[in-house]
């Protein structure tokens, strides 16, 4: 669904951990299939292929207005003013929310890792089939423990995993309480670029 044809005009990876990935520019069917199933680039598999959730799914919905704008009246400016401000929302999201989860004195505590790695596609109807643009987020379930964290691992561990180099599932809880927030955010850069476009 993602990577249909719909999605074919824009689509790109995104987040400091696609980048620690070594993952860029725009996203291929196999690439992203195998991400979501914790393979990195290379091969390495992260986590139980068969027993991990695969991703989330956030989605950045421009108001009827705009994308009847864009994409009936066709000012492509505004497209491009909701890519930024959907990369925007997420560099905050990714420096605000992204988290995994640590073992504790026995109890699994979420710590901030900034990093995410998610794809982003872009679609321009509804589901009724009318013009509604619209940009997925496809979170995938990695995120990779900082250099601090790393090294604070023990040494059995990165023994077993030598090439995960801390790569560990994400934990989303961060991010489904903010989840208004986040919508706010993303609305507010909008409202800036379609001004700035002088509407």
């Amino acid at each position: 669904y993602y990577a249909a044809s719909e999605a074919e005009a824009f689509s790109d990876w995104g987040g400091a951990g696609a980048q620690l990935a070594g993952l860029g520019g725009r996203v291929d069917k196999e690439s992203f299939e195998a991400i979501l199933k914790g393979v990195l680039p290379g091969g390495h598999q992260i986590g139980n292929a068969d027993a991990r959730a695969h991703g989330t799914d956030l989605t950045f919905s421009m108001p009827k207005s705009a994308s009847l704008l864009a994409l009936v009246s066709g000012d492509k400016r505004l497209l491009e003013a909701n890519r930024e401000s959907v990369r925007a929302t997420m560099q905050w999201v990714e420096a605000n929310l992204a988290e995994t989860r640590l073992r504790r004195d026995g109890k699994a505590v979420p710590v901030r890792t900034g990093n995410l790695v998610y794809a982003l596609f872009e679609h321009d109807t509804s589901r009724a089939l009318d013009p509604q643009a619209h940009i997925h987020v496809i979170i995938a379930n990695l995120t990779r423990l900082p250099e601090d964290l790393r090294a604070a691992m023990p040494t059995d561990t990165v023994a077993r995993h030598p090439r995960a180099e801390g790569w560990r599932a994400w934990h989303n809880g961060a991010i489904w309480r903010a989840n208004t927030v986040i919508g706010s955010i993303y609305h507010a850069h909008l409202r800036e670029r379609i001004e700035e476009l002088g509407y």
